[in-house]
């Protein structure tokens, strides 16, 4: 029998016609999808195991999971075989051998989001299951300075949906910041990890900050207290995407 080994895949993914990435019965999933396309390509059972989980609508450019397999198949024809098997939605885009102690999840990484807002007065309907086409004046300063608060280790409790399980809410975020370009607004955002519907909250705050209808006083209280103050607005999903996670020992 053929020795294991442990691979990492990096996979890109449009959301739109997903139901999230972790396998759900009865409904089409990133995981599920991918995990029955290895198992037809190396004729063996196989468990993917993602770094986080996306929600339903939501996208990715750079997620990473592994699986353990005993395959054969060589290195570097495992993303061509593969994506020959999936869907025009789904693609790994890179695969490559790891230590076995190797953990897509628990190895300590960073994810870095972004989410795009598109302020056009007309909107492509090309755009509309990949941006927030949203109405209304933003105010760019308060934008940046409700950014600046999210910088740090908070309790962000407040800007995680009700239902989670974690018991834990505290995060480091070590970069929050917009950008504009012509008239689509991109947050980006990086840390050591999200919490349940986080960064849609957070750009959701952002947003009502922006347009005068919640005060910055307000999220800075909500992050030091771990409290929501008020009702927050969560963006939708299409605007979100998972633009990578970045490990300290691999590319």
């Amino acid at each position: 029998m053929s020795q294991e080994y442990k691979l990492c895949l990096t996979i890109q993914y449009d959301g739109s016609v997903f139901h999230g990435w972790q396998r759900q019965k009865g409904l089409a999933t990133v995981q599920e999808t991918l995990e029955r396309a290895i198992n037809k390509l190396t004729k063996m059972p196989c468990t993917l195991e993602g770094a986080g989980r996306t929600d339903a609508g939501v996208h990715a450019l750079g997620q990473r999971a592994h699986l353990t397999t005993s395959s054969p198949i060589p290195l570097d024809k495992w993303c061509l075989a593969l994506n020959s098997l999936l869907p025009a939605a789904v693609r790994v885009v890179a695969v490559q051998e790891v230590d076995p102690a190797w953990h897509a999840r628990f190895t300590p990484h960073f994810k870095h989001y972004r989410y795009t807002i598109d302020t056009a007065s007309i909107p492509s309907p090309l755009g509309r299951l990949y941006r927030w086409q949203r109405r209304g004046e933003l105010s760019w300063e308060l934008l940046n300075q409700s950014a600046l608060l999210v910088v740090g280790e908070h309790n962000f409790k407040a800007f995680c949906a009700s239902g989670s399980k974690v018991q834990n809410f505290v995060r480091t975020i070590s970069h929050s910041g917009w950008e504009a370009e012509e008239e689509l607004l991109h947050y980006n955002i990086v840390g050591n990890g999200f919490l349940f519907n986080m960064v849609r909250l957070l750009v959701g705050a952002m947003c009502d900050i922006a347009s005068d209808k919640w005060r910055l006083e307000d999220m800075a209280l909500a992050l030091a207290r771990g409290e929501r103050q008020g009702t927050i607005f969560c963006a939708p999903p299409q605007g979100l995407c998972l633009q990578g996670i970045i490990y300290e020992n691999i590319s």
